[in-house]
């Protein structure tokens, strides 16, 4: 994140199709040195998308949205 971002971010991992897994959800956290941290444990092989989304101040509507595709090997 730039250095001078505020707000808030939660990450989600989305489960590949063929998993039939929930999303694994990351709560809203707040931006801390420009840097937030989320862990997921990965029940299943296969490509993962992980979401970031952002927002200025709680409860209000996601203004940037990021996903990286992560390929799992258990």
């Amino acid at each position: 994140l730039p250095g001078a971002a505020t707000g808030l971010v939660r990450m989600f991992a989305v489960a590949p199709a063929s998993a039939n897994d929930s999303n694994i959800v990351c709560k809203f956290q707040w931006i801390n040195q420009s840097q937030v941290e989320c862990a997921f444990n990965f029940p299943d092989n296969g490509v993962w998308a992980i979401h970031a989304q952002y927002v200025q101040v709680p409860q209000t509507n996601v203004v940037a949205d990021a996903v990286t595709n992560l390929r799992v090997l258990n």
